[in-house]
């Protein structure tokens, strides 16, 4: 129970930093669950081979250490998502941020970002570089 509640506020977190730099984040967020349970399962079962191997028989593996130490285990392959997503530079397209901003709206860029282009081929063969420098000196 611990862990889904530590998990759902991970992912809140996530999804928070990844929007605000106008991203899509559930990628992110499925990607921090993934990592929070291969992180929790690699210290678990880590721990219980170290146990073994240091008292000689398997007795009482799964106790409350092994369950702390595969909670840490899952924080730190969390966290590293975490850290992912605040390294992640902000989205070179300001439409895709416009978007975000205006979803279920009704406003002209979030429905047709190349309308001030003479063809879709002039928007689409842009780079995120240049189509940011054009944006800029549009406004």
């Amino acid at each position: 129970m611990v862990e889904i509640v530590l998990l759902f506020f991970l992912c809140k977190a996530i999804g928070d930093v990844i929007t605000n730099k106008g991203r899509i984040p559930i990628g992110y967020q499925v990607l921090a669950v993934v990592m929070w349970l291969a992180g929790e399962m690699f210290a678990a079962i880590g721990y219980a081979v170290f146990v073994v191997i240091a008292s000689g028989e398997p007795t009482g593996l799964f106790d409350v250490t092994t369950w702390i130490v595969g909670i840490v285990g899952g924080g730190i392959g969390g966290g590293c998502v975490y850290l992912i997503a605040q390294a992640m530079p902000p989205a070179a397209d300001p439409t895709m941020q416009q978007v975000l901003r205006d979803y279920g709206g009704s406003s002209a860029a979030a429905q047709d970002p190349a309308a001030g282009y003479d063809s879709y081929e002039d928007y689409s063969n842009l780079s995120s570089a240049k189509y940011l420098q054009n944006y800029q000196q549009s406004q």
